[in-house]
């Protein structure tokens, strides 16, 4: 948070962007919702625009989600994915690493199947490919954490 105050008052102001989003990175991981998602609204004022406002907003939808907020997790992460739509694998892990099963992460995925023409054939693949990637995460955690019925139903999916 000092770096991104630092930058958001020099000459680079955009820079603050960055600091912004491992701020909230930061909030996250140590559970701390409302920190994460008003440092990650502080990157998006500022400006954040591309792969940089997409893992903004997932930051966010996966926060709303730990608070029970749904319809705003969905609202997020809906438009993280419109932000990466055609935009290959490397991309997307970037933005969307593997923090878990929340609704939030999984949200997103459930309209984008093979022969939704949303993205065309290059963007269903990887689509697919992220989607089965998000799955199998969810599935080990519920294995882990004992919840065996639905993770078969996971795996079924």
């Amino acid at each position: 948070m000092v770096l991104a105050h630092h930058f958001e008052r020099s000459d680079e102001p955009s820079l603050a962007i960055g600091a912004y989003r491992r701020a909230a990175e930061h909030a996250l991981r140590a559970d701390d919702l409302d920190a994460a998602i008003a440092r990650a609204e502080r990157g998006v004022i500022q400006g954040a625009s591309g792969e940089e406002l997409a893992a903004l907003r997932l930051i966010q939808a996966e926060a709303h989600n730990w608070r029970g907020e749904l319809v705003l997790a969905e609202q997020r992460a809906m438009e993280a994915v419109g932000l990466v739509r055609g935009r290959n694998d490397s991309v997307v892990s970037r933005i969307a690493p593997n923090r878990g099963c929340s609704g939030a992460s999984l949200a997103p995925l459930n309209g984008l199947s093979i022969g939704n023409p949303a993205g065309g054939v290059e963007f269903e693949a990887e689509a697919a490919g992220f989607r089965t990637t998000s799955l199998s995460v969810c599935a080990n955690h519920l294995v882990y954490s004992g919840r065996y019925a639905l993770a078969d139903a996971v795996i079924a999916h």
